[in-house]
């Protein structure tokens, strides 16, 4: 399943933050998300579900 992550203005920002986009996919357990961040860095990231 693929997603993106689309950054809305602040209603209050705090200084030094910078809203992003993220853009990636779910994995088929829905254990993981992979996807790169849809700003000027292009970074990727990767997260994963602990309980």
């Amino acid at each position: 399943m693929r997603i993106a992550l689309v950054p809305d203005p602040w209603i209050l920002q705090p200084p030094g933050y910078t809203m992003v986009g993220l853009a990636g996919a779910i994995g088929s357990r829905r254990q993981q998300m992979r996807g790169r961040i849809t700003h000027d860095s292009y970074a990727t990231f990767e997260l994963q579900r602990v309980e």
